[in-house]
């Protein structure tokens, strides 16, 4: 009797502690609903609107009021908000261009961190880079970098150097550039090759090259100081730039074949046949990549490895006068792509090679799974690629029905193999 009274007594009291716990835990979920939500604290306050001057009131007044909150640990605070920004860069800071408030934002995060710690170069590189080239804002780029001219002024050639690759390459303002040559050459630490700007400004020719130039300089600083997330970035801007730089030759070779025949180019080779490229400049970019690389290993000054690359008076370097059709920077062909769904007169779009790769292959692996998927539930291949219901138009998940140039697919319904004829290696 006692033993039933005990297992009695041990059943009651964990019914009552079951009962007790899911109150207490209930009690505090229901806490939680009502608590404050997530918030980044890399956000500053928002600025709604601007005036039709471009400012702002409550804008201008945010950096001010950062420092008063800083009660004197200026430089701290700064190196905190820095370190907030480079985390942010590779989560959300390079789509910033698609939301207008957050490029705004970010500009107040660069603003007070430059009013906190004026003297920090890097953050005017790095802010002009992420304002002007990822948010589209040039405008906004130019008004950081001036600021930190004005803050460091004959002191950081960097700064105005940085203002005269923004004025030639995207606002086209050969005037305001030369300026900032000028302003470059007063300072302290301005190397010889910048006086050399002015020469290219005057003519109105070279920019490709003067942004060439620029960036090879960050890509080495980059690797010498062991920056990854700028090494990643100038890697990507030596090959835009080129890509840019070869595909207007290119560009302006087809309308030349336009001019004389009455429709264009089906095959880049048809310029190379009626030599319409002209000698031009252009670059030998393996070779580029053979010396940036060997630099690496080598450690080569600065200075010495753009000589190489650059060329001078008494040794050519790896730009070239040529009538070939310019190559990417891997020295492969760029692709014509035809994506007009019916046969009319179009200037053909001339794209580079890696790009076209980079979304050639997630559609191939996406096709080949479907394909065995096929053949898991069908007990074989499907007879052609038309077969599977995500080729069919309107299909809720609809796979890439061509290549990158408007062929289609490679396949062999016996194996199952899907290939492309444009990047057979894939």
């Amino acid at each position: 009797m006692a033993r039933r009274f005990a297992i009695l007594f041990l059943i009651a009291w964990f019914a009552v502690v079951a009962v007790v716990v899911y109150w207490l835990q209930d009690k505090l979920i229901a806490r939680l609903i009502y608590q404050r939500p997530y918030r980044d604290t890399l956000a500053l306050p928002q600025i709604a609107e601007r005036n039709k001057d471009g400012t702002n009131p409550a804008e201008e007044e945010l950096p001010q009021l950062a420092k008063i909150m800083a009660l004197g640990y200026d430089e701290p605070v700064a190196s905190i908000l820095w370190l907030r920004v480079i985390q942010a860069f590779g989560a959300k800071l390079q789509h910033i261009r698609e939301n207008p408030r957050e490029l705004r934002a970010i500009e107040n995060v660069f603003d007070v961190i430059a009013e906190l710690d004026p003297h920090f170069i890097e953050l005017y590189k790095f802010g002009s880079f992420v304002i002007g080239d990822e948010g589209n804002d040039q405008q906004a780029a130019l008004r950081l970098v001036d600021y930190g001219i004005v803050h460091n002024y004959k002191r950081a050639f960097a700064l105005p150097y940085e203002a005269i690759f923004i004025c030639l390459n995207k606002l086209k303002d050969y005037k305001q550039a030369l300026y900032y040559v000028h302003v470059a050459m007063h300072c302290r630490d301005c190397p010889d090759y910048v006086a050399r700007l002015a020469n290219y400004i005057l003519a109105k020719r070279g920019n490709y090259e003067i942004a060439l130039e620029r960036w090879i300089r960050d890509d080495l600083s980059a690797r010498a100081n062991r920056q990854k997330y700028l090494y990643n970035i100038t890697r990507s801007q030596i090959n835009g730039v080129v890509n840019e730089w070869h595909l207007s030759l290119i560009n302006g070779a087809v309308d030349r074949y336009f001019e004389r025949h009455g429709d264009y180019p089906a095959r880049l080779e048809q310029l190379q046949q009626e030599d319409l490229i002209g000698k031009v400049r252009q670059l030998d970019g393996p070779r580029m990549l053979q010396l940036l690389e060997s630099a690496e290993k080598t450690g080569l000054p600065a200075d010495k490895v753009i000589d190489l690359i650059m060329g001078t008076k008494d040794r050519p370097g790896c730009i070239i006068e040529s009538n070939r059709v310019p190559l990417d920077l891997r020295s492969e062909p760029y692709l014509v792509i035809d994506d007009t769904p019916i046969p009319v007169q179009k200037r053909p779009t001339i794209v580079d090679r890696q790009s076209k790769r980079k979304i050639t292959e997630p559609n191939l692996l996406a096709i080949r799974r479907r394909v065995k998927m096929y053949r898991d539930q069908h007990g074989r291949f499907p007879a052609q690629l038309g077969d599977l219901p995500e080729m069919r138009p309107g299909a809720a998940e609809q796979l890439q029905a061509t290549d990158p140039a408007g062929l289609p697919w490679k396949y062999d319904p016996k194996t199952g193999t899907v290939g492309s004829y444009v990047f057979p290696e894939l």
